[in-house]
């Protein structure tokens, strides 16, 4: 019997499991990629083909391989630097194309409804990892409820312009949320403008939902006319900010815009009573993830781990990285099994 109290303050952390339990289709790194799709659309150079061919598998390709080796320089890299920013381009683009592809498809409308609602209603914030859209879209519906809406002004803990007032010199308002996403590797709706200095900073960031083919009829407000999108193409990057899955991510994080949104995280879990990790591999090497969990979470908050746990190799894996970080005399981990829709389903009433 679950200890998880409902009255508490809740934090939920949200891996990938946590999207693909609800997005069947959304990729993990390793994922097929045709030779059209890479090889051909790189700047040809033995070096990169070598690259490509050391993370590849068959027909499927570790994207993070390939991005973390393309963006992380040896001394020696200067003269393959065109090739390499090439790779890095395309391999990105793939990543987002697939992660927004594979969002569109909601596998657990009803659970994935069920959860976003009840963070409304509980003030509960989620911090997440993903770049997906699949919680925010959730949220985002049903908000019209007092004290219990969400939306993208105010939902990621700073102000982010709909893309729509680009276009418009109607002045808008942003309307406080019963509760935060924390986006620690940014979102495929957040674009910045064109022309933005490498240290982002809120302001320059705007929300666009029409990234990777979103299902916008869910979102009526945005059915822009084609000279307005137009308007809007010019305005914006053509790539949201993100932090890509590469080995190290240090110098993303000091860009003034996700420095403040890793300050809203850390507050969320130092004024949390329980915590609870959904589809979160507590990878070794994230060391400032498991710095902000370990400098974070209180002393006598509650922690849960929900996870498949249908590899016990690794479910047992996954209970130790854990307990080295979190456990202590004063607070013991709870592991669940089942995965996050029937946890949501068993558990959310």
């Amino acid at each position: 019997m679950s200890t998880f109290d409902k009255t508490k303050k809740t934090t939920f952390v949200l891996g990938a499991g946590f999207t693909k339990a609800f997005a069947k289709k959304c990729p993990l790194l390793w994922m097929k990629v045709g030779k059209d799709e890479l090889e051909e659309k790189i700047i040809p150079h033995p070096f990169t083909k070598k690259i490509i061919s050391q993370n590849r598998d068959g027909d499927s390709v570790d994207v993070e391989g390939l991005l973390s080796r393309a963006t992380e320089r040896m001394p020696y890299d200067d003269e393959h630097d065109s090739s390499l920013r090439s790779l890095a381009e395309v391999a990105e683009k793939i990543l987002v194309d697939r992660i927004s592809e594979g969002s569109k498809s909601v596998t657990a409308p009803d659970e994935l409804r069920k959860f976003a609602q009840w963070c409304k209603a509980n003030n509960a914030d989620c911090i997440t990892f993903n770049y997906d859209l699949v919680l925010d879209l959730s949220l985002h519906q049903d908000s019209g409820l007092e004290n219990r809406t969400w939306n993208t002004d105010a939902g990621y803990g700073f102000y982010l312009e709909n893309s729509g007032f680009l276009t418009t010199v109607m002045p808008r308002k942003a309307v406080c949320c019963a509760m935060t996403v924390h986006k620690l590797h940014g979102s495929l709706n957040w674009y910045p403008r064109i022309g933005s200095p490498h240290d982002l900073r809120p302001g320059l960031l705007v929300n666009r939902w029409r990234s990777g083919g979103v299902d916008t009829d869910r979102i009526p407000d945005l059915d822009f006319n084609e000279r307005s999108r137009t308007l809007i193409d010019n305005a914006l990057e053509d790539r949201p900010f993100i932090v890509p899955p590469v080995n190290s991510k240090e110098g993303f994080y000091s860009r003034p815009i996700l420095k403040l949104v890793w300050r809203a995280a850390r507050k969320s879990l130092l004024d949390t009573q329980q915590v609870v990790f959904i589809g979160y591999s507590l990878p070794e090497s994230d060391r400032s993830a498991r710095l902000l969990f370990s400098e974070s979470v209180p002393e006598n908050a509650s922690v849960f781990v929900v996870t498949r746990g249908s590899n016990p190799d690794e479910f047992e894996n996954l209970k130790s990285r854990y307990r080295g970080l979190l456990e202590s005399s004063k607070r013991k981990i709870e592991f669940i099994g089942g995965g996050a829709v029937d946890w949501v389903e068993g558990t959310l009433e």
